[in-house]
């Protein structure tokens, strides 16, 4: 999937002519909202998010920091990069405890706190098993060794997130509304790209995408991963980064 700045801004305005924004809000404006101490413990990973998120999150932040816009995507560059091996990360759009794209947040990040206690425990246990799965694939092709604290690093289940008014969502509300969802994206990929992608990936994946390309992304990561596990840092990294970026 090819999403140079000028793709993405071309997308932008394919997604505001079908009023799919419009779509997205509507889907939105249908989970309830919530409470909780604010903690930022639960923004350890970042979000998995559809397409059309990305593109509302993007709009969202050059609209909200044009003088800042490209030290955000920095940021959200190294997390990319850096997500698998260094522990000390957690979600690159969290500043001082909060979330500065809440407004336009995904709807993983909407739904996170509605599902019951059990549910949140499965959804858990396959994060890990996929975690376990990447970090034999990276030891067996690259020699890298992903920590534990990463893999098992999930924070237990918060009892501490209410709503404001009303009930949490419901299970087959939620399962519902993410099928709406779905539908949108696909829409946008089927109409703007022409080809059949999923389309939903880590957002801060989704940046790198955009600013590295996909090639120069992959091939470099774990060159990245490997100088920084025995360095704690990566000059190539840095760079790669400054190169791509057109604003220092």
């Amino acid at each position: 999937m090819t999403l140079s700045e000028g793709a993405i801004y071309s997308l932008i305005d394919i997604a505001g002519n079908n009023f799919w924004f419009e779509k997205l809000q509507n889907i939105y404006s249908e989970i309830p909202h919530t409470t909780c101490k604010c903690c930022g413990k639960c923004c350890k990973y970042a979000p998995r998010v559809y397409l059309i998120e990305y593109l509302q999150i993007y709009k969202g932040i050059k609209e909200r920091f044009p003088d800042r816009f490209y030290q955000v995507i920095r940021k959200v560059l190294e997390f990319g990069f850096l997500s698998l091996v260094d522990t000390s990360l957690s979600c690159p759009f969290l500043e001082e405890g909060k979330c500065i794209i809440y407004d336009c947040r995904s709807f993983n990040c909407r739904v996170w706190g509605h599902a019951k206690e059990e549910y949140y425990y499965i959804s858990i246990d396959r994060a890990r098993k996929e975690l376990e799965e990447g970090r034999n694939l990276w030891i067996e092709n690259f020699g890298i060794q992903i920590p534990d604290a990463i893999v098992y690093g999930h924070r237990p289940f918060c009892k501490d997130v209410m709503p404001l008014k009303g009930s949490m969502l419901k299970t087959d509300k939620r399962e519902s509304l993410e099928r709406r969802l779905e539908s949108i994206n696909s829409q946008l990929i089927k109409g703007a790209l022409g080809t059949y992608e999923e389309g939903v990936l880590e957002l801060p994946v989704f940046v790198c995408l955009s600013f590295i390309g996909p090639m120069m992304f992959y091939n470099s990561r774990p060159y990245i991963m490997e100088e920084y596990q025995n360095n704690k840092k990566s000059d190539f990294m840095d760079k790669l980064i400054y190169d791509s970026l057109p604003s220092h």
